[in-house]
């Protein structure tokens, strides 16, 4: 709450009538990006070619019998001579209920690739990769009946089969061509091998790599990634059949195409070559080719490196390097990555050695270690001594030789289902390679500053890892250290169980009931509901195993990841995902509020020395709390809202999708129903694009954080199945001016009861703009105050900003504008919640859940278009009395908001709203009239304009005079400013600077790329500083940015980069140093804890006399009185009353600053991002 002037509390008057935009069309909601802001590229989709067997033995059963699909006509009645013993009797043929090996293929594929006539898209949505197809007999190029068909047809460029976006009639057609295959003749596998590699060199508009195949060739992306699927059901044999020769090309020494040396003299490559070929070759030597080779040699090199194993792994004996390690794939050429598909006895057993661990069945398990370090070698299938039977017995080997050449896998499918499950693993392998988003590697996200150290949050898009890093301030300089003290990554992924134990970690949610039912549980198998246990086991699809791993996983047990033995969940880089838009927010020893609320100087003194908690959300699913002063999680909270979404974190081909991406922010409150005390610290946070709703923490006491605690810190979930008008809530927290860990949104209200007011947030079901009033004590109800009932508008209210008018400690207005351009006004006056409402700008009445309420003004350009509004209001007492309610507009919720074609002007606006109020037998009331009329609301107040430069960066401003008079119906009402830049927009609430200068700062966001390409998003976000006077819109009376940058001291707005140093100047010619992106930090121990509480000496501060001080009275601008405590923070003042906290700092909002910094004469810091 902003603290009133006592001298005008009876003096506040209010605004005129006006009235409200007509309601929209009924609109669709919102689509929220997933990804990071400047991520707007995709990787290009992968070419892959599928290769399958439609050799004669395909028409047996998986048990080598004869079905209905085996060709009797060319083959006789003859069922599978190799069939081991002891396998079942074969049935005759027409009585053999067993699908064939090409019915099981067929099924297989179309349950993963899809079905067009059904609708079906497998696993793979439209477009997501580019497929080319290929079978040993037919290339699905021709209508030819199944006995005319022959292997002249091979996989040329500009055919149906070759690559082309998957969907439409490509989808098709690829259905065509599996449903008419039939089985005849032969296993000419090295013929598909000879036909990628033969392909892949094409060039031009039909080539692999245009753009469009067979429609636009150019840009041709030289980082798209080629892969290549082989099934077969057997050994192949006829191995010259339609193929060219390799020869011995694993065995033989070559220069790669990025300059690294294949040599075959050492164990790193000991894995891949052999001693076989010369005039032959094996499916091994064409993998080994289709791998090293360049085919598009006139492209850059820019197919992303793959190290899953990101350092020197032993196997055995041997230390592999990341680029000889077969479980990485270090080509950045453009060459073809290889899977390989075994499917029955004859294509997964193979006589001899190498030996395969049929219990894992593990590329890297069996005699892989063997293979890297000896003295296994894989055998010779080419020996013309031996015998053509002899050589089949052993060649299914050659699968698995042929997958680690290619840096692929091999899998072998003993059955129909386990066909099924390898084609989708593969295809699930390639969609998690290939789905990385293309933003920069690290970015810092939200900076925090306490006690002496700087904290900074930052994500990594590689594999969606987060951290969250302490760097020490210097005391002298100011500056933060390059290194820092600790980070959250060294204990939360630390091996040594003494330092991190995912069984011991403290994970809590909620059970999801309601009522008397609904309570914080552990997030622990044993714990959860049935229905969350559906959730994590894709509703039963997965047995209770699978999902107990995937809850380990989630708690941080990292043995099922991939690529470990037996791993099938997604490889992370870090336990702690990505720390995306989530502030930080820090919570110490209990602050001294506003108000000396009954009870709460002992709550201080109970909680003086706690442990100092961090809390941020993450996108892997949860809250987290950390120690910070040593980076240890103390608590982590997975909300309900999360649930449907936790099993695709855990997959291996994971797309980013923002969990818990919404802002935490905390405040104490007396959770007492009755009489006594009962003071708490609550948090309260929200989801972002995670999700609809909020949640509330007792964080009052980390020492009690366990699990058997969780039914007393988890208060309420409101995450999942919502109130049809609560929606996604972006916006940041609003926070006290000069205490910026203190929030305005958890508050005391005019009946007695404390609770946390936000705006309804966007999307909700009834999309309109609702104040939500979480009442935290008693039954813990929701009361709603709907601004305007029509539904359907894609609408929803922002952050809101509340204010104390008789500074008796219980919020009395609220402002928060929303998407229509509305700013509303709250009137929480009353002391019955049903009194509450929009103020009806009529005396003392409100309005409630109507389609007349009016909104105090309609934000709007200058070609009468309105424009939305997202950050909370800066609430100021205004000379005149009322209050100036100062705010921005614009939005950053969609991709369409980053448009550079024509983005829409933004606007600062200042309206004075003329409220009055009077005490009436001790009670307050409210007299509002003159609301600002919506057709006419720009024209009433006096337009701010750019005058001209001052330097580089430097722009001057207008100081336009705007006459206030209440008497006048026809005088100004405030000022607005256009923002000068296209796409310039404010996001974040004003700040107060000096006296009543406020900082603005805006932003032009970095550009959405859509589609595919090659370059990381190199847009970057243009930043915005604009000082100016919140009452009348002039500059400062002085130079805010010094004589160095601004000789002429004329300068108000500045635009700034990434890390840059700013230096501000306040009227009393006292510097403060601001910083922008890198670090978020206070100089010397201006947020230390350490420190005591001001006391006040005297009734009124009577031993402040410095000049802002005189008497006692505070007129300063630096000062506030709260009733008869005089709070003044001026240089020259020794005290302060109760309002004062006696520590400040920062949170990771817009442009918070530290009070006793700034006007003491150590240096201080702010963020402006």
């Amino acid at each position: 709450m902003k603290k009133p002037n006592r001298k005008m509390t009876q003096s506040l008057w209010v605004l005129g009538s006006g009235l409200l935009a007509s309601a929209n069309a009924l609109a669709a909601p919102m689509t929220f990006s997933q990804i990071p802001p400047g991520a707007g590229a995709k990787e290009p989709a992968p070419n892959i070619i599928v290769s399958v067997d439609d050799s004669g033995s395909m028409g047996w059963d998986i048990n080598g019998c004869m079905t209905m699909d085996f060709r009797t006509d060319v083959y006789g009645n003859l069922n599978d001579p190799t069939r081991p013993a002891g396998s079942p009797t074969c049935p005759s043929r027409t009585a053999n209920t067993n699908p064939s090996r090409m019915a099981s293929l067929r099924a297989a594929i179309l349950n993963t690739f899809g079905n067009p006539t059904t609708g079906d898209k497998g696993i793979i949505s439209d477009d997501r990769i580019r497929l080319a197809w290929q079978a040993m007999w037919d290339n699905g190029k021709d209508s030819r009946p199944s006995g005319q068909r022959n292997d002249q047809d091979l996989l040329t460029a500009g055919q149906i089969n070759t690559i082309k976006p998957f969907s439409g009639t490509h989808r098709s057609n690829f259905h065509s061509f599996i449903t008419t295959l039939s089985p005849v003749n032969g296993t000419p596998s090295h013929k598909m091998m000879a036909n990628v590699n033969s392909y892949m060199s094409s060039t031009g508009s039909t080539g692999p790599f245009a753009t469009s195949p067979g429609v636009t060739g150019a840009p041709y992306l030289s980082c798209r990634r080629s892969y290549h699927i082989l099934m077969t059901d057997g050994a192949w044999n006829s191995e010259t059949t339609g193929a060219g020769n390799k020869g011995n090309y694993d065995g033989t020494a070559r220069t790669l195409p990025d300059g690294t040396t294949y040599t075959t003299t050492t164990n790193q490559t000991r894995v891949y070559r052999d001693a076989w070929g010369g005039t032959k070759g094996t499916l091994a030597d064409w993998a080994m080719a289709n791998w090293a080779t360049d085919f598009q040699s006139t492209l850059n090199n820019d197919v992303r490196p793959l190290f899953p194993v990101n350092a020197n792994e032993t196997v055995g004996g041997t230390a592999l390097t990341k680029y000889w390690n077969p479980k990485n794939n270090p080509m950045t050429w453009q060459g073809v990555t290889q899977y390989t598909i075994g499917f029955g006895n004859s294509a997964t057993t193979w006589n001899g050695s190498p030996t395969w661990n049929s219990t894992t069945d593990s590329t890297y398990g069996g005699d892989y270690s063997s293979l890297v370090n000896g003295p296994t070698n894989w055998q010779n299938l080419l020996n013309t001594a031996e015998t053509q039977t002899t050589l089949e017995g052993r060649r299914a080997s050659d699968l698995w030789h042929a997958a680690l050449n290619g840096r692929g896998r091999y899998f072998p499918a003993r059955t129909p289902e386990a066909l099924e499950n390898a084609f989708e693993d593969i295809l699930k392998d390639i969609l998690s390679q290939t789905a990385k988003p293309l933003v920069a590697i690290a970015s810092n996200t939200s900076r925090l500053s306490k006690n002496g150290l700087a904290y900074v949050a930052s994500f990594n898009s590689e594999r969606w890892s987060g951290d969250i890093k302490a760097y020490p301030i210097d005391d002298n300089t100011g500056l933060p250290a390059l290194t820092p003290t600790w980070k959250v990554s060294t204990l939360l992924d630390s091996t040594n169980t003494s330092e991190f134990s995912h069984s011991n970690r403290v994970v809590l949610t909620h059970n999801g009931l309601t009522g008397g039912s609904g309570s914080g549980i552990a997030f622990k198998w044993t714990a959860l509901t049935t229905s969350q246990k559906n959730l994590l086991t894709n509703n039963g699809a997965d047995n209770n195993t699978v999902g107990q791993e995937r809850l380990n996983f989630l708690r941080g047990d990292r043995t099922k990841e991939q690529p470990a033995t037996g791993g099938y969940l997604r490889q992370r880089d870090s336990r702690l995902g990505d720390i995306v838009n989530s502030n930080l927010w820090y919570v110490g020893k209990p602050l001294r509020m506003d108000t000396d609320y009954s009870g709460h100087s002992s709550f201080r003194s109970s909680y003086a020395t706690r442990t100092p908690v961090l809390y941020a959300g993450a996108n892997d699913g949860m809250l987290h709390g950390f120690n910070a002063q040593t980076g240890k999680e103390m608590l982590a909270y997975v909300p309900l809202g999360v649930y449907a979404n936790l099993r695709n974190y855990t997959q291996p081909e994971y797309a980013h999708k923002y969990y818990v991406d919404g802002h935490p922010f905390a405040g104490d409150a007396d959770l007492q129903s009755g009489t006594g005390t009962n003071w708490r610290t609550v948090l309260v946070a929200s989801l972002g694009a995670g999700g609809k709703g909020y949640f509330a923490l007792d964080v009052t006491n980390p020492a009690t954080f366990n699990d058997s605690s969780a039914g007393s810190i988890v208060l309420m979930d409101n995450t999942a199945n919502v109130d049809a008008d609560v929606g996604y809530i972006f916006a940041a927290p609003t926070v006290d001016n000069q205490t910026s860990t203190l929030s305005q949104q958890i508050v005391k209200l005019n009946n007695d009861r404390w609770a946390v007011i936000l705006g309804n947030g966007y999307n909700s079901s009834n999309e309109r703009p609702v104040l939500l009033i979480q009442y935290l004590d008693g039954s813990k109800e929701l009361k709603k105050i709907i601004a305007n009932s029509s539904t359907g508008q894609t609408n929803g209210l922002g952050a809101p900003a509340s204010f104390d008018v008789n500074g008796n400690g219980t919020v009395d207005v609220v402002f928060a504008g929303d998407l229509k351009g509305n700013m509303w006004k709250f009137n929480l006056v009353s002391e019955s919640d049903t009194n509450w409402g929009v103020s009806a700008w009529s005396g003392s009445t409100t309005c409630y859940n109507s389609t007349a309420c009016k909104p105090l003004f309609v934000a709007k350009d200058s070609g009468g278009t309105t424009r939305p509004i997202t950050a909370a209001p800066m609430l100021m007492i205004h000379p005149q009395g009322g209050l100036q309610v100062v705010f921005g507009t614009g939005k950053d919720l969609v991709a369409s908001d980053r448009d550079t074609t024509s983005p829409p002007r933004e606007t600062i606006f200042s309206v004075w709203d003329l409220s009055t109020y009077r005490i009436e037998s001790g009670k307050l009331v409210a007299d509002e009239s003159g609301a600002i009329e919506v057709s006419n609301g720009r024209s009433k107040l006096v337009a701010q304009t750019v005058t001209g430069t001052a330097g580089s960066g430097l722009v001057e401003t207008s100081a336009n005079t705007v006459t206030y008079d209440r008497t006048d119906s026809a005088s100004k009402r405030g000022w607005y400013f256009d923002l000068p830049v296209s796409g310039e927009r404010v996001l974040g609430a004003p700040r107060f600077f000096d006296g009543p200068n406020l900082l603005f700062s805006s932003v032009v966001p970095k550009q959405v790329i859509e589609g595919e390409t090659c370059d990381l998003a190199s847009a970057v976000d243009r930043n915005f500083l604009t000082i100016l006077n919140a009452i009348s819109g002039a500059p400062p009376k002085t130079s805010v940015f010094g004589d160095e940058m601004d000789p002429s001291g004329n300068a108000t707005r500045l635009q700034y980069g990434s890390g840059e140093f700013i230096t501000l100047v306040d009227s009393k010619n006292r510097k403060t140093t601001a910083i922008n992106t890198d670090y978020f930090c206070t100089g010397g121990n201006c947020d230390d804890d350490s420190a005591p509480d001001e006391t006040c000496v005297g009734s009124d501060c009577a031993s402040c006399t410095g000049p802002d001080c005189p008497g006692t009275t505070c007129v300063g601008p630096d000062c506030s009185c709260n009733g008869q405590n005089c709070t003044c923070v001026g240089p020259d003042c020794a005290c302060s009353g109760p309002g004062c906290r006696g520590e400040c700092g920062v949170t990771g909002g817009i442009l918070d600053l530290c009070r006793s910094g700034l006007f003491g004469a150590r240096t201080d810091w702010r963020e402006l991002r």
